[in-house]
């Protein structure tokens, strides 16, 4: 779910790109790998419960 309002944010809003272009590179990655983390785990507790 906030991974989707971060997309919604940074690609709909003018001003989200705009931040996102002021963000160093390297912490965008950062979390982005931390949300996809977080959501194969959610998947993955989801699946087996």
């Amino acid at each position: 779910m906030l991974k989707v309002m971060f997309f919604s944010f940074a690609y709909v809003t003018d001003k989200g790109k705009e931040l996102i272009n002021k963000i160093n590179m390297i912490t965008i990655e950062k979390h982005f790998f931390i949300l996809n983390y977080i959501s194969l785990y959610d998947f993955i507790s989801n699946y087996f419960n």
